[in-house]
């Protein structure tokens, strides 16, 4: 009655050379009705191949084949070295013969009461914490589909949180595959373009003095030559910018100076604002001590501003949607300044328009939008995201 699976080739083979040295140190276990073997099948086998006797026999006599199965499994829990998923699967066929029916995941909270009570009772009998066997059987419920993450989890190659984790991103990639697959064939609604290339050569493709606001994500990550990408975007945006337009990028706390500076020469400096991160989760930045709370965006303008609405410069976000883009932004705060800084039918540009963001919320509040996006298939997704989007939307 091999119940389990077998063991990894690695730890076989070390059972095996073990035995080879010191031979059968525990017993096999035997039905005394059928001869079957209860424990120890890689025992017997290791013998087998070795040239050895059979190992020690220790009989067992069951009175129904359910107490047969129970008892193989609980040798097999108390005795082998299982991995978390194997002996989650191994103690859901010992509830299950008992009549225990766990809860969704492992979750006692979608079990009925006296399931959850015994649940946690055979746990404990395993010499496991009940809280330890929920979590590894939601743990192998989430890797059902996944067998070769289980293996590697089992051989403690990955750990629950990194199989997780790849599981994640296999679906994203997929996701995002059929996105831009659709995305080539999506067409933007009137007003909205996504442009393919580098955004230096793209702006240069506008006319002076033709844009309303320049709404955009640069990449800010400290080991970019951040000098040159915010300095070009500077000098375009002075070009293509109307007398009075603003300019509002985004930067990161770390690479708000360079950033800053290499802007300032082009533009005049406006006022700085600040985006608030939806919900609890806050990145914390260890080597500076700090817990991030809000995103700065820098605000210059061409000349003066020429506005005359009130803006806000703090404003609370819905947590973005990074389905299409790891850096993808909310769409609130991306509306709410585009209204508040320019006219009905006024042209607003992203030079870097990842997933679309920009002209979701341009779109939303009646503005013409450019995106401009150097990878194709990352073109291919906003333009699939903002079909869906506003299709949604009508």
């Amino acid at each position: 009655m091999n119940i389990l699976p077998p063991l990894p080739d690695d730890e076989y083979q070390a059972l095996k050379a073990d035995i080879a040295r010191h031979g059968v140190l525990v017993p096999v276990e035997l039905d005394e009705q059928t001869g079957e073997v209860l424990d120890g099948h890689h025992r017997v086998r290791a013998c087998e191949e070795l040239g050895l006797p059979f190992p020690p026999v220790q009989w067992r006599r069951f009175d129904t084949d359910d107490e047969r199965k129970e008892h193989a499994l609980r040798v097999n829990l108390l005795r082998r070295q299982l991995g978390p998923v194997s002996w989650a699967k191994a103690f859901e066929q010992l509830c299950e013969l008992r009549g225990v029916r766990l809860g969704s995941g492992g979750d006692r909270r979608s079990a009925d009461a006296t399931s959850a009570v015994q649940a946690s009772q055979i746990a404990q009998e395993l010499g496991v914490t009940p809280r330890t066997a929920r979590r590894r059987v939601a743990l192998a419920n989430d890797l059902a589909d996944h067998p070769e993450l289980a293996r590697a989890v089992d051989r403690g190659d990955l750990s629950a949180k990194e199989a997780r984790a790849e599981i994640r991103g296999q679906e994203l990639t997929r996701r995002r595959t059929r996105a831009a697959k659709a995305g080539k064939r999506a067409a933007a609604p009137d007003g909205i373009e996504v442009r393919i290339g580098d955004f230096a050569e793209q702006l240069r493709l506008l006319d002076d003095e033709s844009v309303d606001l320049i709404y955009t994500d640069p990449p800010y990550l400290m080991k970019l030559d951040l000098e040159w990408i915010y300095g070009e975007l500077g000098r375009q945006a002075a070009r293509v910018l109307k007398p009075g337009a603003s300019l509002i990028a985004y930067s990161g706390g770390y690479s708000l100076p360079r950033a800053l500076a290499a802007l300032s020469p082009h533009l005049t400096y406006w006022w700085p604002l600040a985006a608030h991160h939806a919900g609890g989760r806050h990145r914390t930045l260890y080597g500076r001590k700090v817990r991030v709370h809000w995103k700065p965006l820098l605000w210059l303008v061409k000349d003066t501003h020429a506005g005359d609405r009130v803006v806000d410069d703090l404003i609370g976000r819905s947590a973005p949607d990074k389905t299409l883009h790891d850096w993808a932004q909310s769409v609130d705060e991306a509306a709410y300044y585009i209204d508040h800084l320019t006219a009905p039918g006024a042209l607003v540009v992203d030079p870097f328009c990842g997933s679309g963001t920009t002209l979701i919320a341009a779109h939303q509040v009646g503005r013409r939008a450019i995106g401009i996006e150097l990878d194709p298939d990352t073109a291919a997704r906003a333009k699939y995201r903002i079909a869906e989007e506003t299709e949604r939307a009508a």
